[in-house]
């Protein structure tokens, strides 16, 4: 019974106002109006209060209005006895026309909020969906879907998942929002059972939420919502909950199935690393051991009675693919160490005296090659580094150019002073690099498909690897009058990151 009475409660003062009003008005006016004008002010009084509070209130409104104005302007006055009976049919017109106007302009009222909450509830969905679609894991999707909840039923929503002996709430909107012991025991019935929980009727005990199943992928969670100030929800706000509900469900099994996507490639790229890992050892660790075991065995065999020139000549060679052999294996390392996450250690580098050092080490490598350091005459900026790992950047990019440049063929290292850092780049006279290729070159074991060179392709990977680990950046483009430059820029000691 007190439930039935709660809505001509809630909407009663406001009919009260409005034919309170409609009484003083006529009072006042009732000299210089006439009776049927005193009518029409009950009749807007209807509609006002239909207007402002719905059909409840007009209907209250309209009985009020007809007691009101049969007992203060119909005579006898102050009592509700009718002297006439034309007086009786103007008070049934009266009582008509209000419960006719306040029925419309109510309807009126409550399809014109239920349009702005339909309204409301497709724009929620669609932030939602734009907010789905930036969703990085499940537990954006999961704070999405609670905000969406309580946003669309103007109440609140949690969701709970079961951690351990108890549950935890992995969602909340408001984020302060709890569930009490009912809401907990409702949420592990729905999980355990996976079926629906709903709220028990008005005024018994129970949870104040409904709660719903919702399937991850990995686990069931309960997901509650109640309406607002908890009341609980209407049919349309059940719907709307379980097209909410659905859009998350859709975007794990997205995100789902990227990652899956993404743990395949990683495979996939792990299986083409130890493939091309293999092919690289066995056939640049090969060949340089062929040689080094042709040319001991023929220094074993035939002892004094090889001239001095050959003998030399076979020792070079022994040392030269040895030297090889120790780069090779000084890649493998440092790609190694890349892959596990490299942290280098950092200090105040002095790239001239760097790239001198290595340069004359260049030299001796790779005896007849015309190498060429070019500083600015102002000096550069000392950089934070590891040294011996921006060495061996510097050495791999002069031997990669010298594989793929001719014989003879300058290369230049360059060090200029940039707003953003310090630039060091190595430009040789070779064919260059396509543009299709100039990213794909720092991949481990590819080069570039527009020379004639070989080698592993660990050289520039590991020198991309170490690079970034210092912080920096490493290009390839064209050098001035043809050729490859390869460009790493370097952040300046003491410069923030």
């Amino acid at each position: 019974m007190a439930r039935g009475l709660r809505p001509i409660a809630g909407t009663a003062p406001i009919a009260v106002a409005a034919v309170a009003g409609a009484v003083l008005a006529g009072l006042a006016l009732r000299t210089v109006l006439p009776e049927a004008t005193l009518l029409l002010l009950f009749t807007v009084a209807v509609l006002i209060a239909a207007v402002l509070s719905g059909v409840m209130a007009g209907l209250v409104a309209a009985i009020l209005g007809f007691l009101a104005f049969n007992f203060v302007f119909v005579e006898p006055r102050f009592t509700f006895s009718v002297a006439e009976g034309r007086d009786t049919l103007t008070l049934a017109l009266l009582l008509f026309a209000g419960l006719l106007t306040g029925s419309l302009a109510g309807r009126l009222k409550e399809e014109a909020e239920a349009a702005r909450r339909r309204a409301a509830v497709l724009e929620a969905l669609a932030a939602f969906s734009n907010r789905l679609g930036r969703a990085d894991g499940p537990d954006d999707v999961l704070a999405a879907m609670a905000d969406t909840l309580a946003g669309s039923l103007e109440g609140s929503a949690l969701v709970l998942a079961r951690r351990g002996q108890g549950l935890t709430t992995v969602a909340a909107a408001p984020a302060a929002i709890r569930p009490d012991p009912e809401d907990e025991a409702a949420a592990e019935r729905v999980i355990r059972l996976g079926a629906e929980a709903p709220r028990p009727a008005a005024g018994w005990p129970g949870a104040r939420f409904e709660f719903r199943p919702f399937e991850t992928g990995e686990e069931r969670l309960a997901v509650g919502f109640a309406g607002p100030a908890g009341r609980p929800i209407a049919e349309e706000g059940a719907r709307v909950a379980a097209a909410v509900l659905a859009q998350a469900a859709g975007a794990l099994d997205r995100l789902h199935s990227e990652a899956a996507a993404a743990e395949a490639r990683a495979t996939a790229e792990r299986e083409r690393f130890r493939a091309a890992l293999v092919s690289s050892i066995s056939h640049d660790l090969r060949t340089p051991l062929a040689s080094i075991l042709g040319a001991v065995t023929s220094l074993r065999e035939l002892g004094d009675r090889m001239p001095p020139q050959a003998r030399d000549e076979l020792l070079e060679a022994i040392e030269a693919e040895t030297r090889r052999l120790a780069r090779f294996v000084a890649n493998l390392l440092d790609m190694t160490r890349i892959e596990a996450g490299l942290e280098p250690r950092r200090e105040p580098v002095d790239l001239a005296d760097l790239a001198a050092s290595v340069v004359h080490r260049a030299r001796r490598s790779f005896p007849g090659g015309d190498f060429r350091l070019i500083l600015p005459a102002s000096g550069v900026p000392l950089v934070s580094a590891d040294p011996a790992l921006l060495e061996q950047v510097l050495f791999n990019l002069i031997e990669n150019a010298v594989k793929f440049s001719p014989p003879a063929a300058p290369i230049a290292v360059e060090l200029a002073a940039r707003p953003e850092g310090v630039e060091m780049a190595v430009c040789d006279r070779g064919p260059g690099i396509p543009a299709a290729d100039r990213e794909r070159i720092f991949e481990p074991f590819r080069v570039s498909s527009g020379t004639a060179g070989s080698g592993t392709g660990l050289g520039l990977a590991v020198c991309r690897g170490i690079v970034t680990a210092l912080g920096g950046t490493i290009v390839a483009g064209e050098a001035p009058g043809g050729g490859a430059r390869l460009s790493v820029m370097l952040p300046v000691e003491g410069a923030k990151p």
